[in-house]
């Protein structure tokens, strides 16, 4: 029987299945870096991207921030203006009320009665006079308590004056009615 030397060819086989799996073995090591650099570079582009969103919304909220800023400051300016607009209308309403008042004043004065001081105040007006009648203190009241512009008449003090026994010194609060409820009997 023949017999053949299959050392040799079993060594080169070996060998060449060596290199096969090494040559495999470094073509997987080389795919996984790949990737593994793919990754890289796309999770650092991602980053840049985001940076990049990240310092626009910075700006963007920095804008904002000012721009609000600016927004409350002017709003700010507006309430005060607006609020000064108010005072002066409202100081105009009351040099309105004591102007109608002390022009109409004499229409509702019986000949019998003096006003000796009137003092403001605020919201409330003080009549301070004297009179030979007690009706007409009385009339004189009720006259005051229907103008449109006053809420209530409060006749406070009436008292005999000390020099003179015929007269009757007296004392009335006058309230202001308030400029909303004016306008709402008013329509």
């Amino acid at each position: 029987m023949l017999q053949v030397n299959l050392l040799p060819w079993r060594k080169r086989h070996i060998k060449r299945r060596i290199w096969q799996w090494l040559i495999l073995l470094l073509l997987q090591i080389a795919i996984a870096l790949l990737v593994m650099t793919v990754v890289v570079l796309i999770q650092q582009r991602q980053q840049d991207a985001i940076g990049t969103t990240l310092r626009e919304v910075q700006v963007k909220q920095a804008a904002y921030e000012t721009l609000y800023r600016q927004t409350r400051q002017a709003w700010r300016e507006m309430e005060k203006y607006q609020a000064r607009l108010a005072n002066e209308e409202q100081g105009r309403r009351s040099n309105q009320r004591y102007e109608e008042l002390l022009m109409r004043l004499p229409t509702f004065m019986p000949d019998s009665l003096w006003l000796t001081a009137l003092s403001d105040t605020g919201n409330a007006l003080h009549l301070s006079g004297v009179s030979s009648q007690y009706d007409a203190i009385i009339d004189f009241t009720d006259a005051l308590a229907r103008e449109p512009f006053i809420q209530q008449v409060v006749l406070h003090q009436t008292q005999r004056s000390a020099q003179d026994d015929t007269l009757l010194s007296f004392v009335l609060r006058l309230e202001w009615r308030s400029h909303d409820k004016q306008e709402g009997e008013r329509q």
